[in-house]
This record gives C-alpha cells, structure tokens and sequence, in this order.
C-alpha cells in the first residue's frame, strides 16, 4: 500500500558541478524533491513514491583549462597544387590545400578560445621533409621563444591571435615526412604542463620519408595524449602508404580517429568537431543500486553541447527509513567519457501517535486544557432557605 500523508520541507535543492576529462563543464541540479524531504506515511508497512525532476548541462559554463592543443601541419610542396584548388570559403573563389589548412585552424583556434573549451595552450608542428617546432609569440618585446600560449593570445597587438598569424606566414615545399612531424610535437609537448594532450595532425598525401616506428612509446609521459589524423584531398586517405594516417593516430597513449575529407570545403566543420562534447545519457540510482535509465529527459539524449536538458523521473516504493537519491549524467568529450551526479536524501517515516504533522506556517494547533467534570452542586452556607410551600389549601379568596 503506498500512501503518502505528509512531505516536511526539506533544504534547497541540491546541485553537483564537474566537469569531463576533457576540461568541459558538466554539472546536475536535482529541483525537486529538495534535499531533507520527510515523507509521513499510515504505517510502517507503507512505501512512498516521489517524484526527481531537475536539470543537466553540459558545457553551459567556463571549462576547466587542462588540455594542451597542437596542430601538425603539411608544408609539402602538394599543398599548393593546382589540382587541389577548391572554394573553401565560400566567397566564390579557389584557395589551394595550404589556404584552406590554415582557415581551418583558425577556425578552430576561434572554437577553442571559448570560455566553454577545455584548451587553456596552443602550439604548432609542422613537416615536410624535415619537421619544425614554431614560436607562437609575436611580442616584439619578447626575446625568448616560446611554443605554447594561450588560443586568444595576441602579443603584437594586431587583433588576431598570434598562432593565427604564425600559421598565414608558410609556405609550402619538400617532400611528407610523418615522423619528422610527431617529433616536432614532442619538442612542443616537453613545454605542456597539462594532464591532456591534444594533436591534430593533417596531411594531404603519404609519407614518403621517415617511419613513424622510430618515435613508438615517445608519447608516454604526457599524461593523456591523443592524436587525431585527417587525410584531407583524394590523394591522401587514412590507410595508405608505408606509415598510414590511421596508424599515426594509435601514436597516443589513447587511441585517436582517423578521418578522411576529400572536400575541402568540409575541412573548417570537420576539424571543428575535435573540441565537440556530447551529453550521452541520464540514470538514476537508489541507495547506491543498481542504475536506471532515465527517458523523461528534454531534449532527447544524446545530444551535442553546449546543452541543457530537463529530467523527471519516477521513483516508487520507497520503504520507510532514509534513501538516497542520485541522477548521474554522463557525457564525453576529447579526454574521454565521464559523469557527474547530484544527490538528494528524503525520509520516510510513520509520525509518532500525538502528535501533529508539521505546519508549513510555522504554527500548530493548541493543546486542548483539561477540564474537570464535577458530580455535585455544591450550596453556600450563606444562602437563604426557600419558603415552604403550604400543604393546606387557600379557601380565602
């Protein structure tokens, strides 16, 4: 029998803020039931149902700044064919490989400048048939070099980030050596202080010099690295050649993708999907058991971020005694998968015989006074006596 008497107000609802092991912000904020709720039932072989409802967000504030961002880029000469060229802009216009490689790591220099992005370093690689490290600080009046600043920095103070600036300045010629390019990363990498490393490593054909077996277990060390590889033009693809793109991404201490994008006028959208986090699912939990789906959830999961979604769940058959009560969000992002949960704690309880439940306004019925019932009349002693009444009849009148 379920039957629910009473609900005490509880403390305000409880919220539970964290974020990803990529950096993105994830939190859940259980509204309702608030935390401390008292529920009175009849007895004690009585349960209770309530209902959770609240809210998700993933990536809706500042991230936590712990990934490190590289790029590696071709500087072959193939990077300027003419048989390459494409409107990778938009503006009617044909820019060649090297053109269109710069624009998307501008775009995506502009993505991780958010305050939503987990990247709080930038630096950039580059190969052709030998590999460069490059100084990302334009600050005239700076005399030392350095290889990794912050995405938004702009030392020169011309209003674009200085990585941007570095990055419009090549040119493109030699021949593609892979190798050369991871070992330029890992001079930037020996600078990175972040617990997770992210490459984009871009190329337009094969490797035609180097062996990316030299350079096997370098990655170690530095923390969570993952490499992500994109084949970009018909003449490249991410299983050709000696030393495959899809073979440089399993260089990290956590595997990467490989992905090929013929079009480059895709180029900007697809490498804008390295720094996208994606809310995965919503479950339950009572008393630490076993998890529960939870499907009144709006929008639908899973969805990309920034997002926030609102969720109800039922939960039934509550004994009485103290339960809690968890939603878990998951979610993942370029660190990987990770989850946040927010808890609440409600009681149910049978009221003790008297007394009365409590009073939202803070006050309770009186207490009736006991009265005493008496059996006699009492009569004063001062009191005058009744005349008697004449048992003889009046004939006088």
């Amino acid at each position: 029998m379920t039957i629910a008497l009473v609900a005490a107000a509880g403390t305000a609802a409880l919220g539970a803020d964290g974020s990803l092991p990529g950096g993105t912000s994830l939190s859940v904020d259980v509204d309702e039931p608030a935390d401390g709720l008292t529920i009175e039932v009849e007895d004690e072989d009585d349960t209770a149902d309530v209902t959770v409802q609240g809210s998700a967000s993933l990536a809706g504030t500042d991230a936590t700044k712990n990934t490190t961002l590289i790029y590696v880029l071709d500087l072959s000469g193939s990077m300027t064919s003419f048989n390459q060229r494409t409107d990778c802009t938009g503006d009617g216009n044909l820019e060649d490989a090297l053109d269109c490689q710069a624009l998307a790591v501008e775009f995506l220099n502009e993505r991780a400048s958010d305050p939503a992005s987990p990247v709080g370093w930038t630096g950039v690689a580059t190969y052709s048939t030998s590999g460069e490290s490059h100084n990302v600080d334009r600050d005239p009046d700076r005399d030392q070099d350095r290889l990794l600043v912050p995405p938004d920095y702009d030392g020169d103070g011309n209003g674009t980030p200085d990585l941007v600036d570095v990055v419009n300045g090549f040119g493109a010629s030699g021949l593609t050596n892979f190798e050369a390019g991871l070992r330029a990363a890992l001079d930037i990498l020996d600078e990175s202080t972040t617990p997770v490393n992210r490459l984009v490593f871009i190329s337009d054909g094969q490797a035609n010099r180097g062996n990316i077996t030299n350079v096997a277990g370098d990655f170690d060390g530095f923390g969570t690295t993952r490499i992500d590889t994109f084949a970009i033009t018909s003449g490249s693809g991410c299983d050709a050649g000696s030393d495959p793109l899809e073979d440089v991404a399993l260089m990290g201490t956590e595997p990467g993708t490989c992905t090929e994008v013929e079009d480059l006028a895709d180029l900007n959208f697809v490498l804008g999907q390295v720094l996208s986090s994606e809310l995965l699912e919503l479950e339950g939990s009572v008393n630490g058991g076993d998890a529960q789906s939870i499907s009144d959830v709006s929008p639908e999961l899973p969805e990309e971020g920034p997002v926030t979604v609102d969720f109800s769940w039922d939960v039934k058959g509550l004994a009485v005694g103290q339960h809690e009560l968890c939603v878990t969000a998951t979610g993942v992002d370029g660190g990987g998968e990770g989850d946040v949960s927010g808890c609440v704690t409600v009681t149910v309880e049978v009221p003790s015989e008297g007394t009365y439940p409590p009073d939202p306004s803070g006050t309770y019925p009186p207490e009736p006074e006991e009265t005493e019932v008496l059996d006699e009349v009492i009569v004063s002693d001062e009191a005058e006596p009744a005349e008697p009444i004449s048992a003889e009849p009046d004939f006088t009148g």
